[in-house]
């Protein structure tokens, strides 16, 4: 909402934004591993914010077409993991802020999700991808394990 001062401008620059990321996408289809990272995720399990964000459900298909292996945001103060169609989507906004309930979760494609401070990490080794999520003590809540 903020990148333009007009609604026209700020669709113009998602459309210019959206072009960006599938050229780079389809340039990059050679490469084993495909990440995006994004402030605003396209599924929630908070209900207030369900049917937000209508651009970022827009560019699921694009992922999947483009086979992203996985995708980070934020926004959400919670954690969130949803596999769906073969991409992992993680939602890491356990930063500090107030928490927010993770009261509705997507039916048929969530993974974990907890209302609780967190942080992920992201380490590939060769062909495998290992993701996990721990709270602020150090317990580990999520973990997964992609290879190719």
């Amino acid at each position: 909402a903020n990148a333009a001062p007009t609604q026209r401008e700020r669709d113009a620059f998602w459309a210019e934004q959206t072009r960006w990321l599938e050229e780079d996408l389809q340039a990059n289809q050679n490469v084993e591993y495909r990440f995006i990272m994004a402030h605003h995720p396209p599924f929630s399990a908070v209900a207030r914010r369900q049917e937000g964000n209508p651009h970022m459900t827009a560019l699921v298909p694009m992922l999947e077409k483009y086979h992203v292996t996985a995708a980070f945001f934020g926004h959400d103060h919670n954690y969130q993991h949803y596999l769906k169609n073969g991409i992992h989507y993680i939602g890491s906004g356990g930063g500090g802020a107030p928490l927010y309930d993770v009261d509705q979760p997507p039916p048929g494609i969530t993974q974990k999700v907890v209302s609780v401070e967190n942080f992920v990490t992201v380490a590939v080794d060769g062909k495998t991808i290992h993701i996990q999520a721990f709270d602020i003590t150090g317990q580990k809540i999520d973990e997964v394990e992609i290879k190719h």
